[in-house]
């Protein structure tokens, strides 16, 4: 009897493991990552299970526990920095701030992507509709940040001269990059979804960070010049190139199918390196902040409540509205799907 009920419990316990290390072949075509041919979760699994696969060696293990962590580094860095600048009291924090809430809720909505992601086919969609959102706004909240502490103080450029000009152009970039990101997880660009999604975010990055790469180039004055927050911004660049280098081509998984299954495998790097990438971000922003702040302070141009905060609020609220406008599309495409086998069924 003893003998039985321990042979029942292994088997429940291999079973429970197996829900977590599945081959690409057992689950449907659209939970498989190309390259990636084990450590697959049990699709429709629920939100429990979903949590206890934290604790269980799967193909997604490393890409939400390398964000949690870099969530956390990253909250408590700005607790330390905004006991000694409280926003509350100084509107030219507010940038910061702004850019510091932004990436913490990347990363926390990119490990929750990647932990809910088995849940069901639209569950899928819609953790990964939601992580563009959030990639979207961290993007915006760096353009407004940057433009605050590290433009060109003396430019001829009409887009650094005008705050509303570069805004506009930032917040259309980031409502098409949510756009276009989403759109790739359907029809024809899906072939593509990989290069589109990694060129959409490398180009936005390039445009949000346009008022650093200016400065760089022009370096008219001592305060322009300052190189302090250069070293941080260049390893940045380095980290996020290598990044999106990988993720495009799916390197090395590519070259060794299976082998990089649960660790090493290209969004790992792509994970991982952004992560520390955008810490180093966080610092050059950060000392830009403190080191230019009083030649800023006498431009015309200066944060406040409502030229950022208050703009990266409606920001989200663009962003949210197109993640359920594909959403609400999908269910469209669900219920035009099932009158049509209704329909041959008749």
């Amino acid at each position: 009897m003893g003998s039985c009920c321990e042979l029942t419990s292994d088997l429940n316990f291999n079973l429970a493991e197996d829900n977590f290390r599945l081959p690409d072949y057992k689950v449907p075509f659209e939970f498989r990552e190309p390259y990636i041919l084990t450590g697959y979760r049990r699709p429709r699994i629920s939100a429990r299970e979903c949590l206890h696969s934290l604790f269980k060696r799967s193909n997604e293990t490393i890409n939400v526990w390398s964000h949690v962590i870099a969530c956390a580094v990253l909250v408590c860095r700005s607790i330390v920095v905004f006991k000694q600048h409280n926003p509350l009291e100084d509107a030219f924090v507010y940038p910061l701030l702004s850019f510091a809430v932004g990436t913490s809720a990347m990363f926390f909505m990119s490990s929750g992507a990647h932990l809910f992601n088995s849940m069901s086919s639209k569950s899928r969609h819609v953790c990964f509709f939601f992580d563009y959102a959030a990639i979207s706004m961290y993007a915006f909240s760096a353009g407004q940040a940057f433009y605050f502490y590290s433009r060109p103080l003396n430019t001829d450029w009409l887009i650094f001269r005008s705050y509303s000009v570069f805004v506009a152009v930032c917040v259309l970039v980031s409502i098409l990059s949510t756009y276009a990101c989403c759109a790739s997880r359907h029809g024809r660009l899906i072939d593509f979804k990989f290069l589109l999604r990694t060129g959409t975010f490398a180009a936005s990055f390039f445009i949000n960070t346009l008022p650093y790469w200016l400065r760089m180039w022009q370096c008219s004055s001592d305060v322009d010049c300052n190189v302090v927050s250069i070293p941080y911004f260049k390893r940045q660049f380095m980290f996020f190139v290598v990044a999106a280098l990988a993720n495009g081509s799916r390197l090395p998984e590519r070259l060794l199918p299976g082998v990089f299954d649960f660790c090493g495998q290209s969004h790992h790097f792509l994970h991982i390196l952004c992560a520390i990438g955008t810490v180093d971000e966080f610092t050059a922003i950060y000392l830009d902040m403190l080191g230019r702040r009083k030649a800023l302070e006498e431009m015309s141009t200066i944060p406040t409540f409502t030229n950022s905060l208050c703009l990266t609020l409606f920001v989200l609220a663009a962003n949210v509205a197109v993640v359920f406008w594909f959403t609400m599309s999908m269910k469209s495409i669900e219920n035009a799907d099932k009158k049509k086998a209704r329909g041959k069924g008749n």
